[in-house]
């Protein structure tokens, strides 16, 4: 029996994070990507828009990454809503 993921968490926004929340979102599944600071969150999505190829399908995917901070306990909250934990 497959396994739905309604929404993911990444913790790491790096090469590796970024790029998994990537895929996964291009298969339509939400995505919470978390690093130090939403701010390179923020630029780690930039940065997958620039890649050649880029690794997400369309700019719209990208909507469906919410930046999150280990450092904001509203954010970490948001852990309980992951069907699955990645850490990148």
């Amino acid at each position: 029996m497959p396994v739905v993921f309604r929404r993911v968490a990444v913790l790491g926004a790096g090469t590796m994070g970024s790029q998994i929340a990537a895929h996964l979102a291009n298969q339509g599944i939400p995505v919470d990507l978390f690093d130090l600071t939403t701010e390179l969150v923020e630029k780690a999505k930039k940065r997958l828009t620039e890649l050649k190829p880029s690794p997400i399908y369309t700019h719209d995917v990208l909507e469906l990454v919410r930046p999150g901070s280990f450092q904001d306990e509203a954010d970490l909250a948001r852990l309980r809503e992951a069907d699955w934990v990645v850490e990148a």
